[in-house]
């Protein structure tokens, strides 16, 4: 691979992380972190008992000030789960299409059909 790979690639002994994109993902995506994180804010994640806001907003602040890929894995879940739980409380009708029963059950039935192919 000598020639066709930067030698600081070829010659690593250590697995790539992909540091900067987790920490560019931090620095970008801030302002969300904040809204939903920050003191004074209510995540549904707290809410429910799974963090400690406190705890929890001085860790995200670590990372976006010193970071370490180590913890990035973790608030990634946490992230994930705080959407998700966000998603709940979205009304059932905007999740869904404007869809009649009629258009919907011949939906159905087209992809029974391509199924059996």
């Amino acid at each position: 691979m000598a020639g066709i790979l930067p030698e600081s690639v070829r010659g690593r002994t250590v697995k790539t992380r992909f540091m900067s994109l987790m920490h560019s993902e931090i620095a970008d995506s801030w302002h969300v972190y904040e809204a939903a994180f920050g003191p004074g804010r209510s995540s549904r994640v707290a809410e429910r008992g799974y963090i400690d806001p406190p705890a929890f907003w001085d860790r995200l602040q670590r990372q976006r000030t010193a970071f370490s890929g180590e913890d990035f894995g973790w608030l990634r879940h946490i992230f994930g789960l705080e959407t998700w739980l966000r998603s709940l409380d979205i009304p059932r009708s905007r999740l869904m299409p404007n869809v009649s029963n009629d258009s919907l059950g011949a939906r159905v039935e087209e992809l029974k059909v391509a199924d059996a192919l």
